[in-house]
Order: C-alpha cells, then sequence, then structure tokens
C-alpha cells in the first residue's frame, strides 16, 4: 500500500486549523467573568407601590396575641413590641428622620466604647484564673 503525501500534508493542515481555532475560544472565558465597572450606570429607583390589602389590621397588633403566638421563641433582645423610643440627640428610629450626622455620632460613640482600656493593675481573681484549653500558658496568638 502506497502512501500518499498529501493525506499528510491535509491532516497536518487540519490539526492546525482546528487548534488555531480552538485557542481563542478556550480561554476566552477568563475574559468575561464579569461586567467592567462604570461610574455612569443609570440607577434604578425602587418603587414600592403603597397597598392596603398588605397593612397590619388593628386584630393583627394586638401584643397579647403576638407573644403568646411567639411563646419561648420570643426574644426581647432582638424583638420589639414598640416602636423605637425618640433618643435625645435625634437618632431615633427609622422614621425619626435620622440622617448622616446621627450615624456618624452613633459610630462615633461606639468606637469609644471599643476603644476603652481598663486602667490599673489586673485584679488577683482574674490573674489567678487557669484556663485548661486553649493556648499553652504564656504563648500568644
Amino acid at each position: 500500500m502506497e502512501r500518499c503525501p498529501s493525506l499528510g500534508v491535509t491532516l497536518y493542515a487540519l490539526v492546525v486549523v482546528l487548534g488555531l481555532r480552538a485557542a481563542p475560544a478556550g480561554g476566552q472565558h477568563y475574559l468575561h467573568i464579569r461586567p467592567a465597572p462604570s461610574d455612569n450606570l443609570p440607577l434604578v429607583d425602587l418603587i414600592e407601590h403603597p397597598d392596603p390589602i398588605f397593612d397590619p389590621k388593628e386584630k393583627d397588633l394586638n401584643e397579647t396575641l403576638l407573644r403568646s403566638l411567639l411563646g419561648g421563641h420570643y426574644d426581647p433582645g432582638f424583638m420589639a413590641t414598640s416602636p423605637p423610643e425618640e433618643r435625645p440627640g435625634g437618632g431615633g428610629g427609622a422614621g425619626a428622620g435620622a440622617g448622616a450626622a446621627g450615624g456618624a455620632e452613633d459610630l462615633a460613640e461606639l468606637d469609644q466604647l471599643l476603644r476603652q482600656r481598663p486602667s490599673g493593675a489586673m485584679p488577683s481573681e482574674i490573674k489567678g484564673l487557669e484556663f485548661s484549653e486553649g493556648l499553652a500558658p504564656g504563648k500568644k496568638q
């Protein structure tokens, strides 16, 4: 059986053409991972149409009934039965009109609380505590 030299050249050309054609498409998914950022995209306003059907009725606001339905699942640390009280600085609830200044005051107060360090010597009751779990004595993390 005699080999045709043009068959080898044809197969070689076919492999090269297919290889060149597949190479750009193979890496293309890396180029379009996420859209390019833009500062001039239009912001779509959130429009909520008030529908009185979804407003709570007077019977739905019965505090005693609501607390009895929640039972042991009522957590006063995270739930309230009344609107938040008005704060003296004007930083009340969502309807109190608290602007950026009220939020900044709250953040400054929180920052001050977090920066406080105990002064004076450590009490002997705390010094004498032994921790069986955790790091070895004298080792810092």
